[in-house]
């Protein structure tokens, strides 16, 4: 990442470690797009240094402009959302990654020829039996201040106010909503 662009797609919590992450590695651009104009402002404190609505601009024009017509070099995909993983290939740069974190509910449909094999691109998913060691990471960023997670806790409640959490939680309104016993 150290140098390149990346685009996160999808700017919940994961994809808010995702922009917080890529910029402790160095990335030179970080591009945040999410439709939630709230989460595209925590991306901002992340260190997103573009933010983008899909709803209101292009992607694939605003990614490729950003990167002189190249691409970008790593797209992160934390949204689930189909429809954007499909499209992310148009704006990956030859012999990039894409990191799919998000989890589709619907049946990804890619034509491999020119999204993958032509475009030499490199996919990469979870693999969980390596969660301890990511746990590790995880501290060591968090311990060490290094990587800053209160913009990404919006809301605090106590148990008894669990209704309230949940609903701030399901509706979209927060990013990571805290339960303080």
């Amino acid at each position: 990442v150290e140098g390149d662009s990346v685009v996160v797609i999808g700017c919940g919590p994961i994809g808010q470690f995702a922009v917080g992450i890529s910029r402790i590695k160095g990335a030179e651009k970080i591009i945040a797009t999410d439709i939630n104009e709230k989460r595209l402002n925590l991306a901002r404190r992340m260190g997103a240094s573009h933010l983008v609505n899909p709803q209101k601009e292009s992607l694939v024009d605003r990614v490729l402009s950003l990167t002189n017509g190249n691409g970008a070099g790593a797209i992160i995909e934390a949204s689930g959302d189909v429809k954007a993983l499909e499209k992310a290939f148009s704006y990956l740069r030859t012999g990039g990654k894409l990191f799919m974190i998000g989890h589709p509910e619907e049946l990804l449909k890619i034509d491999g020829s020119p999204q993958i094999i032509f475009k030499e691109a490199r996919i990469r998913g979870l693999f969980g039996r390596e969660i301890w060691r990511t746990w590790e990471i995880a501290e060591d960023l968090l311990s060490s201040r290094k990587l800053n997670i209160d913009p990404i806790i919006t809301h605090k409640f106590s148990l008894e106010d669990f209704e309230k959490a949940f609903d701030i939680a399901i509706s979209g309104q927060g990013c990571k909503v805290l339960l303080i016993p």
